[in-house]
């Protein structure tokens, strides 16, 4: 494994591939709280959104770690079924 900090990139060698290579926008270190990881990340594209460009927002983390809490999905949403009739 290398990581390249000027590049923001990552390198794993070895396997049937050969050498890949990884970039990253950045990393989000643990201590920093959900508003300041939303002005961050979420803002921007919400901002670009309403421009008429299209986002997606891709979590990734251990199993467990709060993702599907933290996109908003967690919660009960017995209210926002569609009735078939």
């Amino acid at each position: 494994l290398t990581h390249n900090v000027a590049a923001r990139s990552i390198s794993i060698k070895g396997g049937e591939r050969g050498a890949r290579s990884f970039t990253y926008d950045g990393v989000i270190p643990s201590r920093v709280n959900q508003l300041d990881t939303y002005k961050t990340t979420a803002q921007p594209m919400i901002d670009s959104y309403f421009q008429g460009y299209n986002q997606t927002v891709m979590a990734y983390g251990q199993t467990g770690s709060g993702k599907t809490f933290t996109m908003g999905t967690a919660a009960d949403d017995s209210d926002s079924r569609i009735d078939s009739d």
